[in-house]
């Protein structure tokens, strides 16, 4: 029997961890509040889809590339990269390291892939492109570097998502597969062990149909689901604390080079990209970062009034006696997003501004959609004209813009909105860090600027738009201008970036002296003008003519409007 496998995107949830009461008064509800780091690597696995429904978002899960049901179809493909080698040369993890501050490197060890299922990994094809891939990450030994949770494993995980046409043997269509999504994590963790079970497509009682096992689901030890990074049957592998001192780094290489915009938790990062004969070597450095997360449930009766009602008109909770229960629920608004702010600002003051406790992350991600009204899309021309990766925006807020800064055309500055309780479950200020890196070509065009140097300041504002005090780092390296901003407090601030050129200095030649002639002189000869040359025009420039193209994707239709527009992956031109 084929089955069918329902994917469902949510960009909020309301969770309830008992069964929803009758309609009560709302000083009995009991809603909580959750925003942990929404970490898509804890609730995601290796497999292989196509779509046959997208009215209903229903998709055939392809036993294999050569299902029949599957060839000439266009796929999705969701992998968990294996190390190089002979199972993985497509697509694969290169290297795997952690950084001392005295320069000494540790090479990590791949120890076994972690929710294999033979049934849904793949295996390599080249011909089809089709990238190997198993469960849901693997375990790596860093040897002589212990954690948090006292040994020396600690979880490594690459995804990739794929999209294309997979040739049936006759060739009607051409491989077309490109992976335009990528996310890579480093994570310390400690095992576990429970009533546990890997990330994998369920049924529905009485269906054939399928949808992914959450990531918030309960533990028979009473441990959220959210603490793991990657599970098996019976064994939670819980992240924990990294050790101090070091960065860490992997190096991922992929068969198409990626462009766009990366984000995600890391702190000083560096990027280097490097062309290995029909590969692209994709290395990232950082270190790990701490991001605090609410985990709150809070009577409705302690709530103020303009919460009660932004929550009552979103949920069309009947002044709240439909939602929540005497049992407790979660309002899940995610990391990211008009709607996590302005819930997360309302809920602030219920929690007294204070975070529940805090993780320690090493992840980073490429950025799926563009923020609606980004900047009169500025950035999104200037990376439009680029084919490699613009920029990396980091940050260890609670909330923060999953993309890139908006340009603020009032102040010529490039804008970043944050958002975080203002202390920690201690009580102690909350420290934020933002790092920026962004491509010196996309900076110019933004700017407008020539090749010349450019300079660079940071500037933290409160709500109030008054001036926070940071540590700021800002300079160029591998093709990438990098400004990092650390030590300034939450609740609200914004990040504010403004990029400077001095101008090119204007040169008068040298006058021609007026000769004296005498009886015996000779006339004094006219010298050349001295001229310095000015500084060349930088090729990548921002055009006033922008225009728009029509692209298709199984009956949806997009519009683009750019100075050089192309159409999102997995869309066609039409």
């Amino acid at each position: 029997m084929k089955l069918k496998v329902v994917l469902l995107s949510l960009s909020l949830l309301l969770v309830a961890s008992s069964t929803v009461a009758q309609a009560q008064s709302p000083s009995s509800r009991i809603i909580g509040y959750s925003v942990t780091e929404g970490d898509t690597l804890q609730t995601s696995f290796t497999y292989l889809t196509t779509e046959i429904d997208e009215a209903r978002e229903t998709w055939l899960w392809c036993e294999s590339v050569l299902d029949p049901d599957c060839l000439d179809k266009f796929l999705i493909v969701r992998a968990f990269l294996l190390p190089c080698g002979v199972e993985a040369t497509l697509a694969c993890i290169k290297d795997v390291y952690a950084i001392a501050t005295n320069g000494k490197k540790i090479t990590a060890k791949f120890v076994r892939s972690v929710a294999a299922n033979p049934s849904m990994d793949l295996k390599e094809d080249l011909s089809r492109r089709l990238v190997a891939g198993v469960g849901t990450g693997g375990l790596w030994n860093f040897e002589g570097l212990s954690h948090g949770g006292g040994t020396t494993t600690y979880a490594v995980q690459a995804g990739v998502d794929g999209r294309g046409f997979v040739p049936a043997p006759s060739g009607s269509r051409p491989a077309t597969a490109g992976y335009a999504r990528v996310e890579f994590g480093i994570a310390a963790v400690r095992e576990v062990s429970g009533d546990y079970q890997p990330n994998k497509f369920e049924f529905k009682p009485g269906t054939t149909n399928f949808q992914i096992r959450g990531a918030d689901s309960i533990g028979s030890n009473g441990r959220p689901d959210y603490k793991c990074v990657m599970t098996e049957t019976g064994l939670c592998f819980e992240r924990t604390t990294f050790p101090s001192g070091y960065r860490f780094g992997m190096t991922v290489s992929l068969p198409n080079e990626l462009s766009g915009w990366f984000h995600g938790r890391i702190y000083r990062p560096e990027i280097s990209i490097t062309r290995s004969g029909p590969r692209y070597d994709y290395n990232i450095e950082a270190t790990p970062v701490k991001v605090p997360y609410i985990r709150e449930q809070v009577p409705s009766s302690q709530w103020g009034k303009e919460l009660v009602d932004f929550v009552d008109a979103k949920f069309s909770c009947n002044s709240l006696g439909d939602c929540g229960s005497t049992g407790g629920g979660f309002m899940m608004p995610g990391n990211s997003g008009a709607f996590a702010f302005d819930l997360t600002k309302l809920f602030l003051p219920v929690v007294k501004d204070k975070s529940s406790g805090t993780g320690e992350y090493w992840s980073v991600r490429t950025l799926d959609f563009w923020n609606e009204g980004s900047s009169a899309d500025t950035i999104q021309s200037c990376s439009s004209n680029s084919t490699a990766v613009s920029g990396i925006v980091t940050t260890n807020s609670m909330i923060y813009s999953a993309g890139p800064p908006t340009y603020n055309a009032d102040s010529s500055s490039l804008d970043y909105k944050v958002l975080s309780p203002h202390v920690n479950e201690k009580g102690e200020d909350n420290i934020g860090s933002y790092d920026l890196l962004l491509d010196s070509k996309v900076a110019r065009c933004i700017y407008k600027f020539s090749d010349a140097p450019v300079k660079a300041e940071i500037e933290i504002l409160g709500s109030d738009g008054t001036s926070k005090v940071a540590t700021t780092v800002i300079g160029e390296k591998n093709g990438f201008l990098f400004m990092s901003a650390n030590g300034f407090t939450y609740s609200e601030p914004t990040v504010r970036i403004k990029l400077k050129q001095d101008p090119v200095p204007v040169v008068t030649p040298t006058p021609t002296p007026t000769p004296s002639p005498t009886a015996s002189a000779t006339p004094t000869p006219t010298p050349s003008p001295v001229a310095t040359r000015a500084a060349a025009t930088s090729k990548v420039t921002l055009s006033s003519k922008k225009t728009t193209i029509t692209c298709s994707k199984s009956g949806k239709i997009k519009k683009v409007t750019a100075v050089k527009p192309k159409c999102p992956s997995g869309f066609k031109k039409v």
